[in-house]
C-alpha cells in the first residue's frame, strides 16, 4: 500500500521566499576599510575569514571576529571598519515579500553566530569556483545560514500566503504600476473596490495606511535603481514618473538626509 504526504504550506513557504544575490565578493582589506552611515536596501552576510573588525549600531558594537559570521538587515544605519585588516566572504541579499518588505526588515541589530573556520575556507573555495554544482552547493549555504540568523533574530513573520484573496491581488498591482504618480483611486479603480474598502481593509491586514506603503516601495525602488542601475538620477525620475529631476532630489532627500547623488557614490563604495 503506497501513501503520498502533500505539504501545501512548506511548498508555499518556499515559493515564498525567493533569495536574490545583489552583490557579492571575496575582499582582503586594510585600514581603508571604513564607513560611517552606512543604510542599504539590502542585508549583509559577513564570513569573518581572517583578521578583525567592527560593526558599530547606536551605542551598541559588534566585533567582526575570525570564525563567526554576521548578518547586518535591511535598511540599519550602522558604521564599520578595522584597525588592521580583514579577509571576508560576503553576500548582499535580498529576501522579498509578495508585500514588497523583505524578510529582514523589522530587525534592528547586527546579529552575530559561530562557524567553523574550515567550513568559511571551504564557502570560499565553492565561491571561486566556475562549476554549477559548486554554485548550487554555495546557494544551500547560504539558506542554511540564513536559517540559522532567522532563529538567531526570533523572527516570527507573517507568511505571504496568508493574506487575503485582496491583498494578494492589489500588492503585485502596485508592483506593476510603482510610480510617484500612482493614486489610491486608481488602484481602487482598477480592482472595483471604493476608496474607503480599500483603504480600511488594506490599514486592518498591513497594520499601515496605503499612502505610506505606496511611499515606502517608491522610495525602497529608488534605492535600488541608483545603486544596482547605471540610470542617471534624470532617467531614475522619469522612470519613477516624478515632475521633474528637482522634485526627486527633494524627495529623496526627505527620505534619506542626503541627495541621489551623494547616496549612490557613498553607498557604491561599501563592502
Amino acid at each position: 500500500m503506497s501513501a503520498v504526504l502533500n505539504n501545501e504550506q512548506v511548498q508555499n513557504w518556499i515559493n515564498s521566499l525567493p533569495l536574490k544575490v545583489l552583490e557579492s565578493g571575496y575582499a582582503q582589506l586594510g585600514r581603508e576599510w571604513q564607513r560611517s552611515g552606512v543604510c542599504s536596501p539590502f542585508s549583509r552576510i559577513y564570513y569573518i575569514h581572517r583578521g578583525a573588525g567592527y560593526a558599530r549600531h547606536g551605542k551598541e558594537e559588534t566585533f567582526l571576529r575570525q570564525g563567526h559570521m554576521y548578518l547586518i538587515p535591511i535598511g540599519l544605519h550602522f558604521d564599520y571598519g578595522c584597525e588592521a585588516g580583514i579577509d571576508q566572504l560576503y553576500f548582499h541579499v535580498n529576501i522579498t515579500w509578495p508585500n514588497g518588505y523583505d524578510l529582514f526588515s523589522r530587525c534592528c541589530r547586527v546579529y552575530e553566530l559561530p562557524i567553523d573556520p574550515q567550513e568559511i575556507s571551504r564557502l570560499v573555495g565553492l565561491y571561486s569556483s566556475e562549476n554549477m554544482g559548486d554554485a548550487l552547493a554555495m546557494a544551500s549555504c547560504l539558506y542554511r545560514d540564513l536559517v540559522k540568523f532567522i532563529a538567531k533574530a526570533n523572527m516570527e513573520e507573517k507568511p505571504a500566503f496568508a493574506y487575503s484573496e485582496m491583498m494578494q491581488t492589489l500588492l503585485p498591482l502596485i508592483q506593476r504600476h510603482l510610480s510617484a504618480k500612482l493614486t489610491i483611486r486608481q488602484l481602487a479603480n482598477e480592482m472595483t473596490y471604493s476608496l474607503s474598502t480599500l483603504t480600511k481593509r488594506f490599514r486592518a491586514e498591513m497594520e499601515m495606511p496605503l499612502g505610506r506603503y505606496i511611499d515606502n516601495m517608491v522610495f525602497q525602488k529608488a534605492q535600488q535603481l541608483l545603486l544596482f542601475t547605471d540610470l542617471s538620477v534624470v532617467q531614475i525620475a522619469e522612470q519613477l514618473q516624478f515632475c521633474d529631476q528637482a522634485y526627486f532630489s527633494r524627495y529623496f532627500k526627505l527620505h534619506q538626509h542626503e541627495t541621489p547623488s551623494q547616496y549612490r557614490r557613498r553607498l557604491k563604495a561599501a563592502i
